[in-house]
């Protein structure tokens, strides 16, 4: 059974630290911001961080924002290696959709690198719509692209 879970930063740091060499490495961010961003971001209302789970098993993690009564912005986000390939990062996206459903959000923004392909074709598959993009502006010269979705 896969589901998101809704965890502290505390239980998900030995995650949230494997992931940020690959921040770094692929990305060119600079992963521990990432890190500390996150913590900062624990006490912040409306920020939400959840774990995704694979038969009781941590697989990943996601976050969002509540922007206004209406819209969530999805924060980071990250599958660990061993559960790559499975179709989970696309996965943990529609639990999040549901989730805003559910709790009568009615639009879903994100943002992700150019070159992320993969997260893209995700987002695109999923029915986000392409609503920007920033060229060379992040660390390694790639650009953002930001994605919305209605939901109801």
């Amino acid at each position: 059974m896969t589901s998101l879970v809704k965890k502290t930063y505390k239980e998900l740091e030995p995650l949230i630290k494997t992931s940020l060499p690959e921040f770094v490495g692929l990305k060119g961010s600079k992963g521990p911001d990432i890190d500390k961003f996150l913590i900062k971001q624990q006490d912040e209302e409306g920020f939400h961080l959840y774990g995704l789970e694979v038969n009781k098993e941590i697989a990943g993690y996601i976050s969002y924002w509540e922007i206004d009564e209406d819209t969530i912005a999805i924060g980071p986000m990250y599958i660990s290696k061993q559960f790559r390939k499975r179709g989970l990062g696309k996965t943990q996206i529609e639990l999040l959709i549901e989730l805003a459903k559910n709790e009568g959000y009615k639009k879903i923004f994100t943002k992700t690198w150019g070159q992320n392909k993969a997260s893209r074709k995700i987002l695109e598959d999923l029915g986000f719509t392409l609503t920007k993009e920033k060229p060379s502006d992040r660390l390694n010269g790639d650009s953002t692209v930001s994605y919305s979705l209605s939901v109801n």
